[in-house]
């Protein structure tokens, strides 16, 4: 059990995508204000206008920092982008996952909403439209957000990957880039 004295450690991460996600940033600042409990940690705030008005914002970090990030914190607010969860999923964590919206210019559609569905079906992830953030910061306070370090953690379901893919509309780059962290023929995280 973490040290109920001790601040949580926070990250906030938007990726390193062209779209802004000052949604994420302020959905995580009203959750924390209104938390009452000391909070510390990182924003990574990416090209997004918004800045956290809590935590220490940084534009981007280096893999290396990404890393030692994720492992300090309690608790990882993010969106849907593949290589952040990876990370975090392998690093033992279930972040607290805000898909990012086509409809608010935050991507090009909403391929990242099934992959939300799936991932918090199995319990990898949290989803943050569905959850109660008052108890996801009791359990991170409690240590309950951290599962053991996962070699060889299953990202997406058990689907066809090119054809989900083509269903979604991904454009042929955002297929590739996918590719490089997933194996389609066994879906996991090479």
């Amino acid at each position: 059990m973490a040290n109920p004295h001790a601040p949580l450690r926070v990250l906030v991460t938007v990726g390193t995508a062209l779209d802004p996600f000052d949604r994420l940033i302020a959905f995580v600042d009203t959750m924390l204000a209104s938390l009452g409990q000391d909070v510390a940690g990182l924003c990574q705030f990416g090209r997004c206008s918004a800045r956290s008005r809590t935590l220490e914002n940084v534009a981007f970090l280096d893999r290396a920092q990404f890393l030692d990030a994720i492992t300090n914190a309690d608790v990882v607010f993010t969106g849907a982008g593949v290589g952040t969860l990876s990370m975090c999923i392998r690093a033992g964590h279930r972040p607290v996952v805000l898909p990012r919206r086509h409809d608010l210019g935050e991507c090009v559609n909403d391929h990242q909403f099934e992959l939300v569905h799936a991932l918090t079906q199995r319990g990898d992830i949290i989803d943050a439209t569905e959850a109660d953030i008052g108890a996801i910061f009791l359990r991170a306070l409690e240590g309950g957000l951290r599962k053991p370090y996962r070699q060889d953690t299953l990202l997406l379901p058990a689907i066809n990957f090119s054809r989900s893919a083509r269903y979604h509309g991904l454009p042929t780059q955002a297929v590739r880039a996918l590719s490089k962290w997933v194996s389609p023929d066994r879906m996991r995280i090479r």
